[in-house]
Order: structure tokens, then C-alpha cells, then sequence
């Protein structure tokens, strides 16, 4: 299982990143203060934001609802998907996904 995985792992092509460095064009008055804000390049508003742009409260909640063992993993939560697989294994059918943030 393990060599089956890390084949599979080698075999992923890289991401495509592109779409992030397409952000939207801000402009902003003396002060800073957004204005008008257009849509990328791909029909997006694509905002450049840090965490500390973002409330505390929703990070929070995005991390209890979505991946609360974020902070742990090291970007793939390998017994979130060893209990996905074996919920797939057992029951023939997808249970539930194994997928985190990052992925």
C-alpha cells in the first residue's frame, strides 16, 4: 500500500499556480481605502489577503468545520484518508473524503 501510494504521489503533476498571480486591479484613494476593484484576468476578483486581513472568529470557524487537525498534518491527513479508504473498502460505496485545506 505504502509503494502503491508513493507511486502514485511521484506520478502528480505540479500545481499550476498561474491563476493565483493573476490578481485584480485595486484602486484605492490617498488614504487607502478601496475604490474600485476589477476583475482578473479570468473573471475573478482575486484580492491579495494575509490572515491578519481576515477575522479571527471566521479562521476559527473554517478550521473547526473544514480541517480542524490543520495545524497537525503535514498537508495531507493520512488517517483521514486511511478512514475514507476503508469506509470505500468496507461499505463499496464513498462514506466520506480524506481531503484538507491544503489539497
Amino acid at each position: 500500500m505504502f509503494v502503491a501510494t508513493l507511486i502514485f504521489w511521484l506520478s502528480i503533476p505540479p500545481l499550476d499556480y498561474s491563476r493565483f498571480e493573476q490578481r485584480s486591479k485595486v484602486i484605492e484613494a490617498r488614504d487607502g481605502t478601496p475604490l474600485h476593484v476589477h476583475l482578473s484576468k479570468d473573471d475573478r476578483y482575486r484580492l491579495y489577503t494575509t490572515p491578519e486581513d481576515v477575522s479571527h472568529k471566521y479562521l476559527s470557524a473554517l478550521l473547526a468545520t473544514e480541517d480542524k487537525y490543520f495545524f497537525v498534518h503535514p498537508g495531507v491527513n493520512p488517517f483521514a484518508l486511511a478512514r475514507a479508504g476503508w469506509q470505500l473498502l468496507s461499505s463499496g460505496r464513498i462514506v466520506s473524503g480524506g481531503s484538507t485545506i491544503t489539497m
